[in-house]
């Protein structure tokens, strides 16, 4: 496939630029923190992944622009959760494939479970 093809497909995909956003590790990181809790706020979710403050910040609001994640404000802080509508479903379904059907992403991410340990 030529290039020219290549890019009028990636244009007119609507799946790419969605995953594309996901596809940074601080993303992915946000993103595996609030699966896990019911709401976060920056500086937890700062400390939690060891970066600052301006990056976090950065990469929620490019979560928020696609509706991945909410945010709620509550006194002088601002709480973000994930997209109980589509996004928690969505990282279920990934799951399930996973384990029944992704041997690479299985072993890699028990890889990675067990480096961390």
């Amino acid at each position: 496939m030529n290039s020219v093809s290549y890019s009028r497909i990636m244009a007119e995909n609507k799946y790419y630029p969605f995953f594309e956003l996901l596809a940074t590790p601080l993303r992915m990181g946000i993103i595996s923190l609030l699966k896990d809790s019911e709401a976060l706020c920056v500086k937890d979710i700062c400390e939690s992944l060891g970066e600052e403050q301006s990056k976090v910040s950065h990469a929620l609001k490019r979560l928020r622009e696609c509706n991945a994640v909410w945010v709620e404000k509550k006194g002088n802080f601002r709480y973000y959760s994930l997209n109980k509508v589509t996004i928690i479903p969505m990282l279920e379904l990934i799951d399930r494939h996973v384990m029944s059907y992704c041997a690479v992403c299985r072993h890699l991410g028990e890889k990675d479970r067990n480096s961390r340990t």
